[in-house]
């Protein structure tokens, strides 16, 4: 351990030595010792003003290397009395870029003279590695007492050797024989009764052990003195010494030889040992709220000690920051953190460690959902039953600024297949309303003209009974034209004749197989022609839905002239087929009794065979179409 100062208090009677252990860990430690042996230990009232010898705040050591990583150490008005700023990044403690440091020593007697050689000169004396002199030049030459010696040199490039030799010079003790070097410390001398002289030692060496040396001078070398030669009562406490790992060594007079005894004990308050308080909690982490605003922290530092010091890791190349300067225990804050994963390291006074992870997620602008375009808008056109396919037009005025009628007013549509560059159909209105409406039924039912290609009879897709198209409209006056307008979503038109019953004019989608209600129907003809037979169509047309878990049954359930169910007959719509138009057949063999058939489609197989009872004449339903026509070519279905 490295000694760096000395406390007294007279009313303690306690001088207390103040050291610096390079562990690991690193920590400061310090020892306490009575300043008179023969005075009693006063009940103190506090240290006195000015009890401190170092100023707080005071440079105890300027930085120095232990390897490559920088230690600098500065007085603090607390137990342990001192602090430490660890450096890993010292560029003076940086492994050297060039070894070019050569030493060489030769012994002579108590003087040793080095020699030595570098590119980086200037080189540096230390006898302990952490103290280094002012700039030196070769050759060198210093005088050691007797003993094993280690001492050190380094040059600019921060290039180090240690040097190791022997002193074993002739004391004077007699014969002219020089003495063997005594190991360890020394912990006290006497003088036996007949004149003898003794020293007593301790080597902290593995294992610990207690010697002594017979320096001559009395008629023997006595194995037993008594408590008046050794100067202390038999297990009379001595003095301690403090080792690694905070472990103490207390050691007690002996009558015996070696005259000593000691007692190693772990983990020792006195020598440095702190049960760590130390804690990091309440992480509460700023994130960026702006693009190029930077993070921040917060954490509560709880711990006995008087202060701590804080460090960053970069988690993502293990590189570490030392902030500057010791912090006070309580709230402590961040500001300015770029984004990245860090570790926060927190080491107060004591020596304790505690850490805690935290992020910074740099801002990303958020993407904004677009408006959802509408929902499809269906057109049935053709058929038994045709409907106008009405688009919306409207026009910005029907005046100018005259107020007066816009000469020549009306608006071009273009339609356009989903996916086409070119409009499949072009048509002009003249607008007489500012919430104009166009027909386009004619132009697209001259898109739906199925062929009777497709099997008869059977289920069966029929792609060319629909189609999806987008349209886009301009009003044109006697002065020029205005920019297109492309309203949003998607319009799809089916050949089809919708059944009797409800129908609402802003939502078609009402007669569209769902799976939320596939029992709707759209209703359609080969060719758009329809065909007298009871009163009903010929066949029935559907939209299939996509992502079908199972077949479908396409149910027809007949009942008489009161209402009656006679029969039940289905069709199988395989999962298979593809989504989109499908034409279903009526079934064949209708019974002769039944009045009406109804259609819907189910997940369940319900047909049964039904018995005919007589049942009277049905009339024709009440529409705008007579029913009996005398031949299938009647234009006005198309």
């Amino acid at each position: 351990m490295l000694y760096l100062f000395g406390l007294r208090w007279e009313a303690y009677n306690t001088e207390r030595s103040v050291y610096y252990d390079a562990g690991p860990p690193r920590r400061i430690t310090f020892v306490d010792a009575k300043i008179d042996p023969d005075r009693p230990r006063l009940t103190p009232s506090g240290p006195p003003d000015g009890g401190y010898n170092v100023a707080p705040g005071a440079v105890v050591l300027e930085q120095f290397c232990e390897e490559t990583t920088g230690i600098a150490i500065y007085a603090q008005n607390a137990a342990p009395h001192a602090y430490l700023i660890v450096d890993a990044t010292a560029t003076a403690c940086a492994a050297p870029s060039a070894d070019t440091l050569e030493v060489s020593k030769m012994v002579n007697g108590a003087a040793v003279t080095f020699s030595f050689t570098t590119d980086n000169p200037p080189v540096r004396y230390s006898p302990n590695d952490i103290n280094y002199g002012d700039p030196i030049t070769s050759p060198y030459t210093l005088s050691y007492p007797n003993g094993s010696r280690m001492v050190y040199f380094k040059d600019a490039a921060n290039s180090r050797r240690e040097i190791s030799f022997i002193i074993n010079v002739d004391t004077g003790g007699g014969g002219g024989e020089p003495v063997d070097p005594r190991p360890g410390e020394k912990l006290f001398d006497f003088e036996a009764a007949d004149g003898g002289l003794y020293d007593v030692y301790y080597e902290a060496g593995s294992p610990r052990k207690i010697m002594h040396y017979y320096n001559g001078g009395g008629a023997v070398n006595k194995p037993v003195v008594t408590a008046e030669e050794l100067g202390f009562e038999d297990g009379e406490e001595i003095t301690f010494v403090c080792e690694a790992n905070n472990t103490k060594v207390l050691f007690r007079a002996s009558l015996d030889k070696p005259f000593a005894t000691f007692t190693a004990e772990a983990n020792s308050v006195e020598c440095g040992y702190v049960d760590c308080s130390l804690s990091v909690s309440g992480l509460q982490v700023y994130q960026p709220t702006q693009t190029g605003d930077l993070g921040g922290l917060r954490v509560i530092i709880s711990t006995e000690a008087i202060s701590f010091t804080v460090s960053i890791t970069q988690l993502a190349d293990n590189t570490t920051e030392f902030l500057t300067g010791a912090f006070t225990p309580g709230p402590f804050q961040l500001y300015n953190l770029k984004s990245g994963a860090y570790r926060l390291n927190v080491t107060d006074a004591n020596g304790c460690q505690a850490s805690v992870d935290y992020t910074i997620t740099a801002f990303v602008p958020p993407v904004e959902d677009p408006d959802p375009l509408p929902a499809t808008r269906w057109h049935a056109v053709g058929g038994l039953l045709p409907r106008p396919a009405l688009l919306a037009t409207p026009v910005t005025s029907l005046t100018d600024t005259n107020n007066e009628a816009r000469f020549g007013l009306h608006v071009e549509v273009e339609l356009t297949r989903e996916g086409d560059e070119q409009p499949f159909a072009r048509l002009r209105k003249t607008a007489r309303q500012l919430t104009e409406v166009v027909d386009v039924s004619t132009l697209l039912h001259a898109q739906l003209r199925p062929e009777l290609a497709y099997p008869q009879g059977i289920v069966t897709p029929d792609r060319a009974a629909f189609l999806d198209f987008r349209y886009r409209y301009r009003e044109v006056d006697a002065l020029g034209v205005a920019d297109w307008v492309a309203p949003p979503g998607l319009q799809r038109a089916a050949l089809c004749a919708l059944p009797i019953g409800p129908f609402d004019e802003n939502n078609p989608n009402l007669y569209v197989a769902s799976a939320q209600d596939p029992a709707y129907l759209v209703m359609a003809f080969p060719s758009g022609q329809a065909v007298q037979w009871v009163g009903l169509p010929q066949e029935v047309t559907v939209w299939l839905p996509d992502a079908r878990e199972a077949d479908l049954f396409a149910e027809f359930v007949y009942r008489d002239a009161a209402g009656a169910e006679l029969e039940i007959k289905t069709l199988v719509v395989a999962r298979q087929l593809p989504a989109g138009v499908t034409r279903i057949p009526l079934p064949a063999n209708v019974l002769p009794c039944a009045a009406t058939v109804t259609f819907r489609l189910t997940d369940t197989d319900r047909a049964y065979a039904g018995s005919c009872v007589e049942a009277g004449p049905v009339d024709p339903p009440a529409t705008a179409h007579d029913f009996n026509i005398s031949d299938l070519s009647d234009n006005d279905f198309r």
